[in-house]
């Protein structure tokens, strides 16, 4: 056997480089986060610095704008002021001589003419002032005077010369005279050119005030230059330049870093060394990039630096030192304020504190490694001997252990341990064989089979699984769960696609428990119930599953349903029978309707509009008769249920109408019946419960009383203890009656099956166990409370349904007619085949009659192309209507068959598709039903 290969590195020598390891780290861990929070703190410092100074000389610019705003604004108002007050002069003037032309001294074009010259002679501030005289017109007003430009006069001028109105070049009559206009009065800013002794100085700033005379409607305006105001602007804004310099000069951020201040021109205001100069020409060294411009754009976002190479005093043109700006914009000036400093002279102290620790680290190294050699030295003795002793029991085996116990309290400690593990090791290696071979008895002898999956196949079972299969165990070794199963399993799915579904949801660690149907080798089918559990062995993932065979389990209850069947329709036919009285009751009273009006319907014969009206009470009595039948049918249904959504309040309503003529009159029937929505329900499970219930209501109410019924809606709240029910939306249906009552002890066992109160051969004992198994199927809850001598109350509570139900009668629509197809139709009574030949003719169909199945048989097979749809019976002699709509559908199998009866035969929608019927019509049938019927057959909307 070979050895593993032991590492080149002793116990004392690992601790030793251990501790040396540790303390270097330690120290270098110290150096690193000193010298990162020393050079983050030196950075924010310098950066508060920094923003200090520029929140001072920001606040020193800004206290200089203020005052250079103030100086022009204080010399504006005063020229203001002058020009308002000569623009008042001229317009009393103007004022004197219309009030001459409205006096008539003077003719208002004199008057005018007059005012203009005396206007033309005026003049001010040194003789470059002067007034001028326009009107409204639009879209240039025309010039009517201007003392300096008289070749404009009475024109409208366009020179460019006049598109000069501050701030976005509107021509200035017009903007002059729009004040006018909207305001009376009012100034504007211009630039215009200056009169001087040499000649004149174009584009020069100017302020003017125009009144409007609304006398002749006219603007009247005068001006003065404002250059002398600029000029002091600019001389303080020098001031300004030259303060901020001298300030600046002597401050210092670091070593050599500096502040200096450059305009959005990029023209250099105040720096140590480019003052004066325009900086466009300086590119950062390392982006080739402009500088200026990454300054700027650094100004554009608050709080960011920029950081760049340049040069150093002592080593000027040699741009690889580090650098950080701090720029912001003052935006009245368009001044950059910026700030730069050196890194290395920021990172300087940092380095020298970094050095020091440095030094003291490497001597904490070197005394660890003097400790570290005598403890190590301490440590690893007994170690080695506990090693000398593990390969004693590695070479010899556990019986050769002989553990030391010696050196620290640990050490001692874990030669203890390890000699107590030996003797435990010993022991359990025993208990385990012994172990295994239990388990390996206890699978075999498994009443269960119990198999071992791996990648989805079988990789081991125990003997009851293979006697289970019929086969030997080798030969099951390797099968997939598909290769010992039918194709499919009961509910359609296929076995090998449905098997790996389950191996996947087990091996993700969800318990699978299911239904299973496998084949023998000689091939017959069993059933089996497999739980599925993942379980992780040693060499991976495996599934286990634990097999019982359940087919004859399957097979009793199947049995037992079938009884239960058999059970609940003998209890409906003992209620039929309780109830046939007052059906042949309510029969004999509507034959007697049929009758008379029949019979006065034939006196009236000759007389149409009363015979008429008889023949409609006897279509009324008809009516009666029909629904009487079909309750009667619904009741008394042989097939399994079909739950759908109903109306449990109809429900009720059919069974009391069925259930009045059969209780003695001495009882009254009480009725509290409302729409309570739909439940999910078979129609005759709840006619079975409500008859059942009044029966027996009536039968304990021998000398009379009253029978009272409910259906209402109700909610279920959490505080609610109806015992069974979840909290939610029910229909509660009451039945109450006033008769014997019950104790408590027979209250128990009521709902047990053959129990009964009454006298022998009055009652199964069935009625009640039927309703409380039909309510359970349903997920309801019944309850009953009753007092001896008062009576009995049942509250039945049924889950109350989304659905909607399909009772509901529909509005008659208009008959749909045929369009002439032809209709074979078949019954073996010949009344009803004549009526419905002439039912047929009336709708516009052509009906061939066969009055049997054979004769049927042979017209169709005569001409099967001929008949687009086959009406039959289903009760005939010697082949029933299933048995016909078979033979016609295999001559031609696209042809739709409707199938009538007036027995309901145990049909279903499922049973209809199978053998290929298209509709089913109950007798006695109607001309409406007929109609709807074949037109949604033939011709579909």
């Amino acid at each position: 056997m070979n050895k593993p290969r032991l590492t080149s590195l002793s116990l004392r020598q690992t601790i030793l480089l251990a501790i040396v390891l540790i303390v270097l780290l330690t120290a270098l861990s110290i150096l690193g986060f000193v010298h990162f929070q020393t050079t983050r703190t030196i950075l924010r410092t310098e950066d508060e610095h920094v923003r200090n100074l520029f929140a001072t000389v920001n606040l020193n610019l800004e206290t200089e704008y203020q005052s250079l705003l103030y100086h022009e604004d204080n010399a504006l108002r005063q020229r203001q002021n002058e020009l308002k007050n000569l623009d008042g002069f001229a317009l009393t003037i103007m004022e004197g001589y219309y009030r001459a032309s409205q006096a008539g001294s003077l003719g208002e074009a004199e008057a005018q003419r007059r005012a203009l010259e005396e206007l033309r002679r005026l003049r001010y501030d040194g003789g470059t002032g002067y007034f001028w005289v326009n009107d409204m017109s639009t879209p240039i007003p025309k010039v009517l005077m201007h003392p300096t430009i008289p070749e404009i006069e009475n024109t409208y001028p366009n020179d460019p010369l006049f598109y000069q109105a501050l701030p976005n070049g509107r021509h200035l009559l017009l903007a002059l005279t729009e004040i006018g206009r909207d305001r009376g009065a009012g100034y504007l800013r211009y630039s215009w050119p200056k009169p001087t002794a040499t000649g004149v100085n174009p584009g020069q700033p100017k302020l003017s005030y125009v009144v409007r005379f609304r006398g002749w409607d006219w603007i009247i305006g005068c001006g003065v230059y404002i250059d002398d105001i600029e000029a002091e602007k600019a001389r303080r804004k020098a001031a300004i330049v030259t303060e901020l310099r001298n300030a600046l000069s002597r401050v210092r951020i670091g070593k050599s870093g500096y502040l200096f201040i450059f305009d959005g021109n990029k023209n250099v205001i105040i720096h140590p060394s480019l003052a004066g100069r325009n900086a466009n020409g300086l590119l950062d060294p390392a982006s080739g990039r402009p500088i200026f411009d990454e300054l700027i754009r650094t100004a554009a976002r608050p709080g960011q630096r920029l950081e760049y190479l340049w040069d150093k005093p002592g080593h000027e043109g040699d741009f690889r030192f580090r650098k950080l700006a701090y720029v912001s914009h003052f935006k009245p000036l368009d001044w950059y304020v910026g700030a730069t400093v050196y890194m290395d002279e920021i990172e300087q102290p940092a380095r020298n504190l970094s050095r020091k620790i440095f030094l003291l680290s490497l001597g904490c190294c070197l005394m660890a490694i003097i400790l570290a050699q005598i403890l190590a030295r301490y440590l690893a003795l007994p170690l080695i001997k506990l090693t000398s002793a593990a390969r004693a029991i590695e070479e010899q085996g556990l019986k050769a252990a002989s553990i030391p116990v010696s050196g620290t309290r640990e050490t001692r400690h874990l030669g203890l341990i390890l000699n107590r593990m030996t003797r435990s090791l010993t022991e359990a290696s025993a208990s385990l064989k012994e172990n295994e071979e239990k388990l390996k008895t206890l699978i075999e002898n498994a009443s269960a089979a119990i198999l071992l999956l791996r990648e989805g196949r079988f990789v081991d079972c125990n003997q009851y699984c293979a006697d289970m299969l019929g086969r030997e165990k080798q030969t099951i070794i390797g099968l997939t769960p598909a290769e010992i199963s039918p194709p499919s399993q009961p509910d359609g799915q296929n076995s090998h696609t449905k098997a790996l579904e389950h191996i996947r949801l087990a091996m993700a660690g969800e318990p699978q428990f299911f239904e299973w149907r496998y084949e023998k080798t000689d091939g017959s089918l069993c059933e089996s119930e497999i739980s599925l559990n993942r379980v992780d062995l040693k060499d991976g993932p495996h599934l286990l599953a634990v097999m019982r065979d359940v087919t004859e389990r399957k097979r009793l209850e199947e049995e037992n349903k079938s009884s239960e069947l058999r059970l609940r329709q003998a209890q409906k036919m003992e209620a039929i029978g309780t109830l046939a009285g007052g059906i042949a009751h309510d029969f004999n009273n509507i034959l007697t309707g049929i009758l008379g009006y029949g019979e006065l319907a034939l006196d009236e014969i000759n007389n149409p509009q009363e015979a008429q009206s008889h023949l409609h009470e006897m279509l009324t009595a008809a009516e009666r008769a029909r629904n009487l039948v079909r309750q009667i049918l619904t009741f008394s249904r042989r097939v399994e249920s079909e739950v759908s959504a109903v109306e449990p309040h109809l429900i009720a309503k059919e069974a009391l109408k069925l259930l009045r003529a059969s209780i003695p009159s001495t009882i009254d029937i009480n009725m509290d019946i409302e729409p309570a929505g739909t439940v999910m329900a078979d129609p005759s499970q709840l006619h079975q419960i409500i008859m059942n219930l009044c029966t027996n209501a009536y039968a304990a109410m021998k000398t009379g009383g009253t029978l009272a019924v409910a259906v209402k809606a109700c909610e279920i709240a959490p505080e609610d203890r109806v015992h069974g029910l979840t909290p939610g939306h029910y229909v509660r249906i009451t039945v109450n009656d006033t008769g014997s009552g019950m104790d408590h002890e027979t209250m128990q066992h009521i709902f047990e099956p053959f129990f009964t109160t009454k006298a022998k051969g009055e009652g199964t004992g069935l009625g009640l166990a039927t309703v409380h198994g039909i309510v359970k199927s349903l997920k309801g809850e019944i309850t009953v409370y009753s007092v001896p001598g008062e009576g009995t109350s049942f509250h039945v509570y049924l889950p109350r349904s989304d659905a909607r139900s399909e009772q509901a009668q529909t509005k008659a629509n208009a008959v749909p007619l045929g369009r002439g197809e032809k209709i074979l139709l078949v019954d073996d009574e010949l009344p009803i085949l004549g009526l419905g030949s002439h039912l047929l003719t009336r709708l516009g169909y052509a009906a061939t009659t066969a009055a049997t199945p054979e004769e049927a048989l042979a017209i169709f097979t005569r001409e099967p192309a001929g008949f687009s749809l086959v009406i039959t019976d289903y009760a005939m002699p010697h082949m029933n209507g299933a048995e016909l709509a078979g033979a016609i559908l295999k001559i031609r199998p696209d042809i739709p068959i409707v199938l009538t009866s007036g027995f309901s035969p145990d049909v279903s929608e499922k049973w209809l598709k199978d053998i290929g019927i298209s509709h089913f019509i109950q007798k006695p049938y109607r001309l409406q039903t007929v109609a709807e019927t074949l037109a949604a057959i033939l011709n579909p909307a």
